[in-house]
């Protein structure tokens, strides 16, 4: 059985959705080096930038979905994978990584199986999805819940199967810079929780610059 996004999401999704000229908006068969830029969508008067949905925020780097480690249909965390969304709890949280000064993209795909419905650089459903997943490589991660709860960074990790420690984020080695909501952040990574709005910044060795600023895209 193939999860659909819900009507009201997917009309919110075409009010914002377009396609940065030039970019790549598949999955990468494996990980790419990085460049000397990183890719931003437009600045709005207060200072974030604008995101819209199915954009890449970032150079792509890694695959789409989940690492071979992380969810693939198993309860990780007590997360389980479900066939349809769970939209008891839903709210949303935007992750930057920056990799020595470079931003690179959050894979869309996390915590949802394949195979894709995907229009745009959105993905749109798969076979089963669990409640933290990213439907582009926006940095956007949705927290769609049967439960009212609290959930946090490293459990986002462990779906994606992705190392998340003091100097290892997602296999990027070096001292690890965190920023929460512009703040410098300085307790457990995996710890961070994933509240409305909040947004997350984990730099990975020097230079450490200004974290980015986003506005999430109306209705999410």
């Amino acid at each position: 059985m193939n999860v659909k996004m819900n009507p009201l999401k997917y009309t919110f999704l075409m009010i914002g959705i377009g396609i940065i000229a030039g970019l790549p908006i598949t999955g990468l068969a494996k990980a790419m080096p990085l460049s000397d830029s990183a890719f931003f969508i437009p600045v709005n008067a207060s200072g974030g930038h604008l995101i819209s949905q199915g954009h890449i925020i970032g150079k792509p780097y890694f695959p789409k979905g989940d690492n071979i480690s992380g969810g693939h249909g198993q309860t990780i965390d007590e997360i389980k994978a479900n066939s349809v969304e769970q939209m008891t709890y839903h709210i949303h949280v935007h992750l930057s990584l920056i990799d020595r000064g470079h931003q690179i993209a959050v894979p869309a795909g996390i915590g949802i199986l394949p195979p894709w419905q995907t229009q745009h650089g959105f993905i749109s459903g798969g076979s089963k999805i669990y409640w933290l997943h990213t439907h582009d490589a926006t940095g956007i991660i949705h927290i769609e819940s049967p439960v009212h709860k609290i959930f946090t960074l490293g459990q986002f990790f462990d779906i994606w199967g992705m190392p998340l420690k003091p100097d290892d984020v997602a296999g990027l080695k070096g001292q690890i810079t965190a920023y929460v909501n512009g703040k410098p952040y300085h307790q457990s990574l995996r710890n961070i929780p994933l509240t409305a709005h909040k947004q997350i910044t984990l730099e990975i060795g020097k230079p450490v610059i200004k974290p980015p600023q986003y506005v999430f895209p109306q209705g999410l």
